[in-house]
């Protein structure tokens, strides 16, 4: 028998990968609220609460938590479940261009009967014109 056949045989971990966000696999400890809401967000979405209209508490969410917590994660799988049910999205942050912000202000505008997320990350770093934009587009939601 050579030395290679008697080698454990070994499994290469995939250590690169990183799974697309989603509330499944977001660990909620402290969160679970917040994960009840998003979840009631996506149901909405779905067409399974038809009979109702959207909730004033799911109309607009303010998300803050600290470095770490998952803010960004939340932001991603909750932009990834809208696009997978076909609802419009925008997801900006300090990096969005002015073209960018434009753009998702003009989507909340323009369908405002029809569910448009906008997802906002890092605000605390967003500058002057971006700053105003999310004001304006604020204003829009109420």
């Amino acid at each position: 028998m050579s030395k290679l056949s008697s080698l454990p045989r070994q499994i290469a971990l995939d250590l690169g990968h990183t799974p697309q966000a989603s509330l499944d696999n977001f660990i909620p400890t402290g969160n679970e609220n917040l994960l009840a809401l998003l979840t009631d967000l996506q149901k909405f979405w779905r067409g399974a609460e038809q009979e109702i209209s959207l909730r004033a508490d799911l109309r607009m969410m303010h998300l803050w938590g600290e470095s770490g917590s998952g803010r960004t994660h939340i932001l991603e799988a909750m932009e990834l479940s809208a696009k997978n049910l076909g609802v419009d999205t925008c997801l900006l942050n300090h990096d969005s261009t002015q073209d960018q912000w434009r753009a998702a202000g003009s989507l909340v505008s323009e369908k405002p009967l029809t569910p448009v997320l906008l997802c906002v990350d890092d605000i605390d770093s967003l500058d002057e014109f971006a700053q105003g934009a999310l004001f304006r587009i604020h204003n829009l939601i109420r």
